[in-house]
């Protein structure tokens, strides 16, 4: 009689262990769901807090309520193995989440380094207004950055007069459209050329072969989501010339003139608007909500 005891003891502690065991990968699985509403990612963290308690709800029940003649065991190992499921899934998420915040750290923290920087949210009305006050001061044209299958310069003399001004199809402020380059008027404009692999050229205007140059990256409403303005910025090299720094300096006078300066970042008043609407002002799309521009 005692050794039976003893063998049902054992079998108890087992089931006992058992049910530790799966309840600790809950707990684990759990707390990855929640580290996921920690980084502000709302949709995905509610998307698998559904999906945990769809099949955790059920299959506890039937193991710790209808388990006899051996069917505990069988819902045991069916939560067993979709739990692990789940938490592989849940720690892939988390790994590109984090991922995509080093990227985007690393990419600002370069630029930074090489750069005199001034950043801002700015609808399309809000450059055209700061930028006719340079205009009106100083002689300027702007020319369009960027690489270009052909040497053909896209040149103006005022910002009014790009069409795609203030709207962006890149998700990140480091976009690269809309980005013009100013300098004094008629300045010669420099192209580096680049050989392809395919033996084409690309053709190259960027400040490292125009000393006298601004760039003025306008950011704007993303178009391939809603209610979202990505930041601009207008930047500099430290070691520019007098005419880009001259340029550079009255720009931020006609910032100060019409915008208000908030936690380091220029912002006009219909962009606090279209904040109070509840749209995003981002630095990227993709990164949390929690490094989003907001009021303090």
């Amino acid at each position: 009689m005692s050794h039976f005891l003893r063998i049902a003891n054992l079998q108890m502690i087992n089931v006992m262990n058992e049910n530790i065991f799966i309840c600790v990968l809950s707990v684990f699985c759990l707390i990855l769901v929640f580290f996921l509403f920690l980084e502000k990612r709302n949709s995905k963290g509610i998307i698998h807090a559904v999906i945990f308690s769809l099949y955790t709800l059920p299959l506890y029940y039937l193991m710790f309520f209808r388990g006899a003649g051996g069917a505990a065991f069988t819902w045991w190992f069916y939560l067993l193995v979709i739990t692990v499921v789940h938490i592989i899934s849940l720690i892939i998420t988390i790994f590109q989440i984090c991922k995509k915040i080093k990227n985007i750290d690393s990419e600002s923290k370069n630029l930074r380094m090489k750069s005199k920087q001034q950043i801002f949210f700015l609808t399309k009305s809000d450059i055209i207004k700061m930028m006719s006050i340079v205009e009106r001061k100083i002689p300027i044209d702007y020319v369009l950055m960027g690489a270009f299958k052909d040497e053909v310069i896209r040149r103006e003399n005022a910002i009014s007069k790009f069409t795609e001004l203030g709207r962006t199809i890149y998700s990140n402020w480091i976009s690269l459209d809309n980005r013009y380059m100013i300098q004094p008027i008629n300045n010669e404009v420099n192209c580096r050329i680049v050989k392809q692999r395919d033996g084409s050229y690309h053709y190259i205007i960027d400040l490292s072969s125009n000393p006298k140059g601004v760039e003025l990256s306008t950011g704007g409403v993303y178009e391939k989501a809603e209610k979202v303005l990505i930041a601009g910025r207008v930047a500099v090299f430290t070691d520019s010339s007098r005419e880009a720094m001259q340029i550079y300096k009255e720009i931020l006078k006609a910032m100060n003139e019409c915008f208000t300066k908030r936690n380091y970042v220029f912002v006009s008043e219909d962009a606090l608007d279209l904040l109070q609407k509840g749209w995003r002002l981002t630095y990227s799309y993709n990164a949390p909500c929690e490094y989003d521009f907001k009021l303090a």
